[in-house]
């Protein structure tokens, strides 16, 4: 992971070949420098990603962050291979994201979050946008990194390291760095070309999650951290936000899953989304 010289895709592929699903490996890894090879990866994507996409060459053209998500920070590792023989997942593990956003206190978290950001503006970029192949690609990477922190935030103990709910006052201002970091991509989304972000799912994400953000700051800290203010939600934007992404990411956070369909469609019900 730390090679700067060989391209994206060659790096994550040990992850592929050889997975540190479980502890032993895990913990080995980490007393050899794993946290700061996460680090380092979610640097190179925070100033990077986008022209690793644009790259000739296809090797570069890769998110470290989505592959360290997604098989690094994935829960359920071990049972879902052992009960229903899949890789699938619902769940983060929190543990290991404690163990990484500790090891880097001052801005470990920040990289991650700016690399998440940087990561799903990229089917935007014109050269990506005028290639249905690619565009349909990135986007997907964006949905997979934005989906993940749905399940960081649906996850008590992810949250409270990251959120620092034990500090009222550092809650307050990382949630609202988090939400206001948020808000100049949002933009981007909230005026891209109709079609490019595909049923709107990542701009629903990016309403989510800070309502996912909010739920936690006041169920772990009793901290008030208001979404609508700090992404300047007006009009529609707001009446999406109330009736749509904020009872999703509550319901979340209870149930600790995803809504399915059924369910969904009563959260949208209740909320009067569709009065």
């Amino acid at each position: 992971l730390r090679d700067k010289s060989t391209p994206p895709l060659m790096r994550v592929q040990v992850l592929h070949d050889d997975p540190l699903d479980g502890s032993g490996p895990y913990k080995f890894a980490v007393e050899y420098g794993l946290h700061d090879a996460i680090y380092q990866a979610f640097k190179l994507d925070q100033e990077g990603v986008v022209e690793n996409y644009i790259n000739d060459n296809p090797l570069y053209r890769c998110s470290l962050t989505q592959w360290l998500m997604q098989s690094l920070f994935r829960g359920e590792r071990i049972s879902r291979q052992v009960h229903h023989g899949s890789n699938s997942f619902g769940k983060v593990d929190g543990g290991r994201i404690q163990g990484y956003i500790q090891s880097h206190p001052d801005d470990g978290l920040e990289v991650w979050w700016k690399a998440s950001l940087e990561s799903a503006m990229v089917f935007l970029h014109p050269k990506i946008a005028s290639t249905p192949d690619e565009s349909f690609r990135c986007h997907q990477m964006a949905r997979d990194i934005w989906c993940m922190h749905t399940y960081v935030f649906a996850s008590k103990r992810a949250s409270e390291c990251i959120l620092l709910t034990h500090d009222k006052a550092a809650c307050l201002e990382r949630a609202s760095w988090m939400i206001k970091q948020m808000k100049p991509y949002l933009s981007k989304l909230q005026s891209a070309r109709e079609g490019l972000d595909k049923n709107e799912v990542i701009q629903a994400y990016f309403n989510q999650v800070p309502a996912m953000i909010a739920a936690q700051c006041r169920e772990l800290g009793n901290v008030s951290v208001d979404p609508v203010k700090l992404l300047k939600l007006r009009g529609l934007d707001k009446k999406m936000y109330e009736n749509i992404a904020k009872p999703h990411g509550e319901d979340m956070i209870r149930r600790k899953r995803a809504a399915d369909t059924a369910r969904s469609s009563e959260i949208l019900r209740k909320a009067g989304a569709f009065n």
